[in-house]
C-alpha cells in the first residue's frame, strides 16, 4: 500500500496530500493518486512548485466519498 493510499484511508473531506514533486508525475504513488482519482475518492491538482523553480506539485484532495 502507498503513502497516498493510506493517507486517504484516514482523511477527512477537504484535507490535501502532495504525493510527488517533479516535473512529470510518475511513479507507484502516482499511479495510485491515479486510482484514488478514478474511484472518485480525490480530486487531483498540479501546482507550480515555489521553492524549486521548474518543478510541479501534485496533490490529492480528499472528497466525501467514503472508501
Amino acid at each position: 500500500m502507498t503513502k497516498v493510499e493510506k493517507w486517504a484511508k484516514e482523511a477527512d473531506q477537504g484535507s490535501r496530500f502532495v504525493y510527488h514533486v517533479g516535473t512529470s508525475a510518475s511513479g507507484p504513488e502516482c499511479r495510485a493518486a491515479r486510482d484514488l482519482y478514478e474511484g472518485g475518492l480525490v480530486l487531483l491538482v498540479q501546482k507550480r512548485c515555489t521553492i524549486f523553480k521548474g518543478l510541479f506539485e501534485y496533490i490529492a484532495h480528499r472528497t466525501g466519498k467514503k472508501l
